[in-house]
């Protein structure tokens, strides 16, 4: 089971840089589409 210390950080890391996350995500998400399509 996981710990309180892995959420704190998950959640410090993901109110640090949403832009990277979301930057990350868009990447995924346009590699799958791009590999759906190809």
């Amino acid at each position: 089971m996981l710990t309180s210390e892995f959420w704190l950080r998950m959640l410090s890391l993901f109110m640090a840089g949403p832009v990277e996350w979301l930057a990350f995500i868009g990447i995924l998400y346009g590699h799958c589409s791009l590999s759906f399509w190809l």
